[in-house]
């Protein structure tokens, strides 16, 4: 059997991809880079939306541009 991994945990997901707190069961909009992704959570701080990257880092306006005038998708 072919091993499957998670890109962001390593978690093996052959047989069972619903374990892996990474999995989003709905497929996601297809979003740019530079989008506000409204679905994932800075990793700085937590907040919402995130300037998309497509590398799964992604970050909100403030953490990304450092001005707080870019929070809620101000960018």
């Amino acid at each position: 059997m072919t091993k499957i991994s998670c890109g962001k945990c390593g978690e093996c997901l052959a047989g069972r991809p619903e374990k892996c707190v990474h999995l989003t069961i709905r497929p996601k909009k297809k979003l740019k880079p530079g989008d506000a992704d409204w679905s994932s959570k800075c990793v700085g701080c937590g907040a919402t939306p995130t300037v998309y990257t497509g590398h799964g880092d992604d970050s909100c306006g403030p953490c990304t541009f450092g001005e707080s005038e870019t929070a809620g998708g101000n960018w």
